[in-house]
């Protein structure tokens, strides 16, 4: 599984090697950016992404 919000969605880029992707993105910009002037960690900033997550059947290829 990757995990990141910078994680790319297309399957097409790992060549049928994963299986999941996961990843997040700002849902409330206004709320991250007032909890960034307050200097907030990322574990206090999880409040304002969504996460998503995808499974990829690839037939039984490994």
């Amino acid at each position: 599984m990757l995990v990141g919000p910078s994680t790319p969605f297309a399957p097409e880029v790992y060549g049928g090697r994963v299986d999941e992707i996961g990843g997040a993105w700002v849902a409330d910009a206004a709320m991250a950016g007032q909890l960034a002037r307050m200097g907030a960690s990322m574990r206090s900033m999880k409040q304002v992404f969504t996460r998503f997550n995808a499974s990829f059947d690839h037939g039984g290829r490994e």
